[in-house]
C-alpha cells in the first residue's frame, strides 16, 4: 500500500495539470468532486480536499457567484449547505481534465507497448475493485 501511495503522489505531482486563468487548483479540484444531481455537504467536501471549512466557503461562494455551482441550505438539515454542479459547471468539468493531456500522452508513450498494456489493464482490475467495495461514507 506504502509503495502505491508514493507512486500515486509522484504520476499526481507529475502529471497533474497547472492552473488555468480562469480556474484555481482548488475550485478546478472541488468542482470535480460535485455533480448536478447529487448535492453534497461543505463539511464533506472541506474534510475530502483537505481545506478549512472557511477556505471551502469561499471557493464555493465565489464559483456560485460565477454560475459553476448552486449552493442551498439543505432541507433536511438548515444548518447545512446542500452543493451542486450548475448546467455550465457540469459542462466545465466535463471539458476538462485534472491531468496534462500533452504530458500523459507523453508519459504513456515513453512505456514500452507490453508494459503499457498490463499496467492499464492491472489499473483497470484495481478501478473495478475499487468501484465493487462498500461506499466510503461519504456524506452528502
Amino acid at each position: 500500500m506504502e509503495l502505491f501511495e508514493q507512486l500515486y503522489t509522484r504520476l499526481w505531482a507529475a502529471l497533474n495539470r497547472p492552473d488555468t486563468p480562469d480556474l484555481s487548483q482548488h475550485e478546478r479540484q472541488l468542482l470535480h468532486h460535485l455533480e448536478p444531481e447529487r448535492p453534497v455537504n461543505l463539511g464533506w467536501l472541506a474534510g475530502h480536499l483537505g481545506l478549512p471549512k472557511s477556505t471551502t466557503s469561499t471557493i464555493v461562494k465565489r464559483l456560485a457567484e460565477r454560475g459553476f455551482v448552486h449552493r442551498v441550505r439543505d432541507p433536511g438539515n438548515e444548518r447545512r449547505l446542500a452543493i451542486t454542479l450548475t448546467p455550465k459547471g457540469h459542462e466545465r468539468v466535463a471539458a476538462d481534465t485534472v491531468l496534462d493531456p500533452a504530458r500523459l500522452d507523453a508519459a504513456l508513450a515513453a512505456v514500452p507497448e507490453p508494459d503499457r498494456a498490463a499496467m492499464l489493464a492491472a489499473l483497470g482490475k484495481l478501478a473495478d475493485a475499487a468501484e465493487a467495495l462498500k461506499p466510503s461514507g461519504r456524506r452528502r
